[in-house]
Formats: C-alpha cells, structure tokens, sequence
C-alpha cells in the first residue's frame, strides 16, 4: 500500500507522516518512510551550484526547472523501488504538491522541453496514480517562524492559494481529505483508516 500526504508549506505533512508511522509500527506494521527528497536534493544543489536557500534557487528560473524536474523524478522512483518489498509506503508529498511551485515560479520560456516534460509527467500520474491512498492536509493556522533553508518566506505566505491548486488537481477517488488541525487527532485518525484498509484487504 502506498500513502501519499499532500498539502501546501506549512501544512504539517512530514510531522504527520512521522506520526503516523509510529503509531503504525507500535502496531507491528512494517513501514517505509519516503521523506526529505527535498532536503536530499537541494544539498546537492547546493554543493553543485553554490546556492543557499530556496530564494537563491528561484533567482536562477532554470535552475530551479531543473530542481522541481528531479524532484518528481526521484520521487517516483522511490515509489517504484519500494512498492513491492511488503512494506507500507508512507510519502511526505505526492507528485501534485509539485504544482504550486512550479506554476508560481517557473516559466515555460526558460526551457519549454523541461516544462512541458514536467507537465506531462504529472498528467501521466494524474491518470494513474501510484498512490493507493492520498491523505489531503490544509495549512495550519499557526506557523513557526520559518528558519529552513528549502521553506521560502513567500511559501509561507502563499500557503492558501497553495492548497487550492493541489486539492483540484488530486484525484477525488482517492483523496481524503483531513480537516482536524490537532497533531494527535491527525495521527490517531490516519492510522485508524489505514489498518481498517489494512483489515479489509486482508479479508479479501
């Protein structure tokens, strides 16, 4: 089973996952946790081209095409490698959660083979998802002071209309949406639909 936590910055998705997998492993399930493409990809972004935060990454639009390209890359490919081993699959994006950015900061005159090679790859997830299940996180309404590298102050702003664009570009057959704000509510809520989906399978 692979799980998908989409959601604008600020939306809580990587605590949520972490939380999740606990409760889930308290319970004798094996899980993997795909996390920190983003992390993992901007340090080497970071050595390669000598960029310090996200703000440098968006001042060089090709660039940072290129980033958000391999990004979804690696990210599926993730997916792939890992779906088969038995595991639960808990993701702290989808392949939607691309959108935003790339349509707030990208243009397709910088380079209209990578744009549209982007585009595309998410149109193909659209139409068959990878993801069994995809857990839908709307902004927090109270956000710590954002001192992260790869989270842009205008993220943080921005983090409403963010939202907008991933939940109408999910797949409403799959996507569920998560209206609680309360981190232990969240968790005990995900966790309890996922082994039901878990149990039903199994009766299967």
């Amino acid at each position: 089973m692979v799980i998908g936590f989409a959601g604008s910055t600020c939306s809580g998705k990587s605590t949520t996952v972490q939380d999740v997998a606990f409760l889930l492993r308290e319970k004798g399930h094996k899980i993997k946790v795909i996390e920190g493409v983003s992390e993992r990809l901007f340090k080497v972004y970071s050595l390669t081209f000598g960029v310090r935060s996200l703000e440098d990454l968006r001042k060089r639009e090709d660039l940072y095409l290129l980033f958000e390209q391999d990004w979804l890359a690696i990210h599926l490919e993730e997916i792939k490698k890992h779906r088969e081993d038995g595991r639960i699959l808990l993701c702290d994006r989808t392949a939607f959660d691309v959108l935003p950015y790339f349509l707030m900061h990208c243009r397709r005159s910088v380079d209209k083979a990578v744009f549209d090679s982007v585009l595309e790859k998410v149109r193909r997830v659209s139409e068959k998802p990878p993801y069994n299940v995809i857990f839908f996180l709307p902004p927090l309404k109270s956000v710590s002071e954002n001192n992260h590298p790869i989270r842009a102050s205008e993220d943080v702003e921005t983090r409403e209309a963010q939202a907008y664009i991933i939940k109408h570009f999910l797949p409403r057959s799959l996507t569920v949406p998560v209206e609680t704000q309360d981190r232990v509510e969240r968790a005990g809520y995900i966790s309890f639909l996922i082994e039901r989906w878990i149990s039903e399978n199994a009766r299967k």
